[in-house]
């Protein structure tokens, strides 16, 4: 069985939430210096269109606290937001896939045809990155629920 078929996140786990959420303070330095600039006061909401994965937004929202509401829209073109890979392995062996898709997309098969069906997949996949060179996943709409405890 391939490695990604048993990998699990338990997205309870403090110490992963709190990485995932540490990783943008590294690597948005401008989302920092743009926060700078807004005038923060309690019971406010706020919109932030072309919020993209919602760095500033998630910021926002834990500067504000409960008092004030957020929002974010972010309308993504099929063909800008792609992810490629030079194989299938790769792609389902990927930290983001597998934390965020990978869950879901076994939890839709039966336990016992799990295996076969990404073998087939994964030689699939691979023909198509053969033949290109690479495979791309589009990723046309993502949701991210977040709970500050």
């Amino acid at each position: 069985m391939q490695a990604y078929l048993t990998h699990t996140f338990d997205s309870d786990d403090f110490d992963l939430v709190s990485v995932i959420d540490e990783l943008p303070l590294w690597s948005a330095p401008f989302g920092l210096k743009l926060l700078d600039t807004i005038k923060l006061k309690s019971g406010i909401n706020v919109l932030d269109i072309g919020s993209g994965l919602g760095f500033p937004l998630l910021e926002i929202a834990q500067r504000l606290g409960t008092t004030s509401t957020v929002y974010g829209i972010q309308t993504i073109n099929k063909d800008s937001f792609k992810m490629s890979f030079v194989d299938a392995g790769t792609m389902f062996n990927h930290s983001l896939i597998k934390y965020w898709f990978l869950d879901s997309w076994k939890n839709i098969l039966k336990p016992t045809d799990l295996e076969d069906i990404f073998a087939r997949i994964e030689k699939s996949l691979n023909e198509t990155a053969t033949q290109k060179g690479e495979i791309q996943l589009t990723i046309p709409f993502v949701t991210i629920d977040c709970l500050k405890k």
